[in-house]
């Protein structure tokens, strides 16, 4: 499903102009978190390979055509499992998986999923292709390697070690991100907001819930400054399409919607110098585009009203001028039938 915005009828969503928007009450942190991220790789394919080249430093043509295998296996015992992420791009499969609790078993779960991917993909043959793999963690764990090593042992065969990528979204400056082309990724700039919230205790006291939101407050206008200036940028050099970042500031109100409301909840009605940022209030260069084009349709259909009526003008004359032509036609046969009867000189 490339090009449009993937959907998930069990989500309840509310439809709104420019985009979806998500009731986020209904969901925990990581089911928000897992929600934004699967919707993100189904952008239109620019943006899905620029993120899949600045992730795994490939470089892949933009004009490339992205596939996603099935993120359904079915293991012996008929259990479904499902990954985070499948996608191909020029026969080259990738797996991505979104973390963003302690999961000591993270490494073992990548394998699993890759395992039941390549054994469903060619079951007939007798190789085993596994796809590329890659944990995002949207928390920050400490001392996390680069890779993390799952070491197979196979009995009277030897070892081999199963790698696995780790990339740490929020290890990174938005420089390095935009330098990387990971502008997909920008909705989990808010995710800055989690440390402040974390802060928030039952017993903290008011002078200290009242710096909180006094922080809140500034880092949430910081942060929608750094999305925007960084949206405009990559849609500027062609990075996003304008679908895009309709897409992502649907993704990145959602994220925000969820932290004031569990904000709010903590402060318990001290909100009210706080106010959600609504879907649709954040203004992009395509907007100033839409806006042009609204007045320019405006425009022809003026026009188009006074063409109608010079036509109907023109439509009379030209039946006024089809009689006279039609009263010439009969006065000349006339002149002609006479001169036919006409006496020599």
């Amino acid at each position: 499903m490339q090009g449009g915005f993937y959907q998930n009828k069990n989500l309840h969503e509310n439809q709104y102009k420019g985009g979806f928007f998500i009731e986020t009450e209904t969901f925990t942190p990581k089911q928000i978190y897992d929600r934004i991220f699967k919707r993100i790789f189904f952008l239109s394919d620019i943006a899905v390979i620029n993120l899949i080249n600045g992730l795994f430093d490939s470089n892949f043509p933009l004009n490339s055509t992205v596939f996603y295998p099935s993120r359904e296996s079915v293991t012996s015992n008929l259990e479904s499992r499902y990954a985070d992420m499948f996608l191909t791009i020029a026969n080259h499969t990738f797996h991505l998986e979104a973390q963003s609790t302690d999961d000591t078993r993270i490494t073992l779960r990548v394998f699993e999923y890759s395992f039941l991917q390549a054994s469903s993909a060619h079951p007939d043959s007798d190789i085993l292709t596994f796809p590329e793999p890659m944990i995002i963690y949207l928390n920050q764990p400490k001392d996390l390697p680069n890779e993390s090593i799952l070491h197979l042992a196979f009995t009277g065969q030897g070892t081999f070690d199963y790698r696995i990528k780790n990339f740490v979204y929020l290890d990174h400056r938005l420089t390095e991100l935009d330098k990387r082309n990971l502008a997909a990724f920008i909705p989990f700039q808010l995710l800055r907001l989690r440390d402040l919230l974390d802060l928030l205790r039952p017993n903290t006291s008011p002078e200290k819930s009242a710096l909180i939101l006094k922080n809140f407050s500034r880092l949430q206008a910081e942060i929608w400054h750094d999305i925007i200036k960084s949206m405009e940028h990559h849609l500027r050099l062609g990075n996003l399409t304008e679908d895009d970042t309709i897409h992502l500031l649907d993704l990145a109100s959602m994220l925000y919607q969820y932290f004031y409301n569990s904000l709010s909840n903590k402060m318990k009605g001290e909100m009210q110098n706080m106010k959600p940022i609504p879907p649709g209030i954040l203004e992009l260069p395509h907007d100033k585009y839409l806006r042009y084009t609204d007045e320019l349709k405006k425009e022809i259909a003026r026009y188009a009203d006074e063409n109608a009526k010079y036509a109907d003008k023109i439509s009379k004359y030209a039946d006024e001028n089809a009689k006279y032509a039609d009263e010439i036609l009969r006065l000349k046969q006339r002149i002609a039938e006479l001169e036919a009867v006409r006496p020599n000189d």
